[in-house]
Order: structure tokens, then C-alpha cells, then sequence
């Protein structure tokens, strides 16, 4: 069952451009930055929708984050890489 908090957040994070926005904000868009060799102002553009990004970039902030690569592309998956793991491994 889904709350009302997760039906907004799934409906606000429905494109890509949302996705990686919410990966940089979640880690900090400073950090990430200085972590994967872009500017700050890169990384706003990018949080921001503004400016696209190569698949490159994409990766690299999908692996500093954790957050899923499939999941950040094409909204589908867990959205942390780290989350299906604990979902089969939390019931030993």
C-alpha cells in the first residue's frame, strides 16, 4: 500500500531529470561535485533540469550516491542500489 507522501514523490519524480536532480540534492550538490570533477554550478544545472548530462556523469553520480542507475534512468527498481540487497537479505 502506497501513502499519499509516496504517490507525490513518485508523481514529482517522474523524469529522469528529477531522478538525478533528487540523487545530487540528496547527496549535496558541493560534495558531489568536488567527488566526481564537475563544477558546483554544473552540478545546480544538472539538479536543476537545466543542463543534461552524459551517461558518463550519470553513472558516476549513481555509484557516489548509491542510488539505482535503472532506477534513475527509467524510474523502475529500488531507487538505492544497496536497497535490494537489504530486501533479500533482511529476513535471515
Amino acid at each position: 500500500m502506497t501513502t499519499g507522501i509516496q504517490n507525490t514523490m513518485d508523481s514529482e519524480l517522474d523524469t529522469m531529470a528529477a531522478r538525478l536532480g533528487y540523487a545530487i540534492n540528496t547527496y549535496g550538490q558541493v560534495a558531489l561535485a568536488k567527488e566526481i570533477g564537475i563544477s558546483q554550478a554544473q552540478a545546480n544545472r544538472i539538479a536543476r533540469g537545466m543542463s543534461k548530462t552524459t551517461l558518463d556523469t550519470a553513472m558516476s553520480i549513481c555509484l557516489l550516491t548509491k542510488f539505482n542507475i535503472d532506477w534513475v534512468c527509467f524510474g523502475r527498481g529500488p531507487m538505492k542500489s544497496d536497497q535490494e540487497l537489504w530486501e533479500h537479505t533482511s529476513g535471515f
